[in-house]
Protein backbone atom coordinates (compact mmCIF):
# COMPACT_ATOMS: atom_id res chain seq x y z
CA UNK A 1 0.00 0.00 0.00
CA UNK A 2 1.43 3.31 -1.09
CA UNK A 3 1.74 6.23 2.15
CA UNK A 4 0.44 9.71 0.26
CA UNK A 5 2.90 12.33 1.93
CA UNK A 6 0.32 14.63 1.22
CA UNK A 7 -4.09 15.51 1.89
CA UNK A 8 -5.81 15.04 -0.68
CA UNK A 9 -9.64 15.73 -1.14
CA UNK A 10 -11.61 12.43 -1.59
CA UNK A 11 -13.24 13.71 -4.37
CA UNK A 12 -10.17 14.52 -6.29
CA UNK A 13 -8.98 11.40 -5.77
CA UNK A 14 -12.26 9.52 -6.84
CA UNK A 15 -12.12 11.13 -10.01
CA UNK A 16 -9.23 10.08 -10.83
CA UNK A 17 -9.76 6.47 -10.11
CA UNK A 18 -12.65 7.05 -12.49
CA UNK A 19 -10.53 8.13 -15.29
CA UNK A 20 -8.54 4.76 -15.09
CA UNK A 21 -10.95 2.83 -16.21
CA UNK A 22 -11.54 4.82 -19.56
CA UNK A 23 -8.25 6.41 -19.82
CA UNK A 24 -4.44 5.05 -19.77
CA UNK A 25 -2.23 5.26 -17.11
CA UNK A 26 -0.51 7.92 -19.25
CA UNK A 27 -3.65 9.78 -20.10
CA UNK A 28 -4.11 9.80 -16.56
CA UNK A 29 -0.97 10.57 -15.29
CA UNK A 30 -1.44 13.72 -17.97
CA UNK A 31 -4.77 14.81 -16.32
CA UNK A 32 -3.11 14.67 -12.99
CA UNK A 33 -0.58 16.78 -14.30
CA UNK A 34 -2.82 19.64 -15.47
CA UNK A 35 -4.95 19.67 -12.26
CA UNK A 36 -1.60 19.98 -10.30
CA UNK A 37 -0.49 22.72 -12.71
CA UNK A 38 -4.04 24.59 -12.11
CA UNK A 39 -5.14 23.63 -8.94
CA UNK A 40 -2.70 23.12 -6.53
CA UNK A 41 0.21 25.42 -4.55
CA UNK A 42 3.41 24.05 -3.43
CA UNK A 43 5.43 25.04 -0.61
CA UNK A 44 8.98 25.98 -0.24
CA UNK A 45 10.29 22.41 -0.81
CA UNK A 46 7.61 20.88 -3.04
CA UNK A 47 7.91 20.41 -6.97
CA UNK A 48 4.70 20.18 -9.32
CA UNK A 49 6.37 16.76 -10.54
CA UNK A 50 6.18 15.51 -6.65
CA UNK A 51 2.39 16.36 -6.31
CA UNK A 52 1.34 14.84 -9.49
CA UNK A 53 3.46 11.76 -8.89
CA UNK A 54 2.21 11.34 -5.12
CA UNK A 55 -1.47 12.20 -6.27
CA UNK A 56 -0.69 9.12 -9.26
CA UNK A 57 0.57 6.94 -6.54
CA UNK A 58 -2.27 7.79 -4.09
CA UNK A 59 -5.03 6.80 -7.05
CA UNK A 60 -3.37 4.34 -8.77
CA UNK A 61 -2.03 2.10 -5.55
CA UNK A 62 -4.63 2.60 -2.67
CA UNK A 63 -7.82 3.11 -4.92
CA UNK A 64 -7.88 0.02 -7.41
Amino acid sequence: MYESKYTWNEDTIDYFVQLQSTLTANEVYERIQEFVECECSCEDYETEDMLTLDLYNTTLYNYC
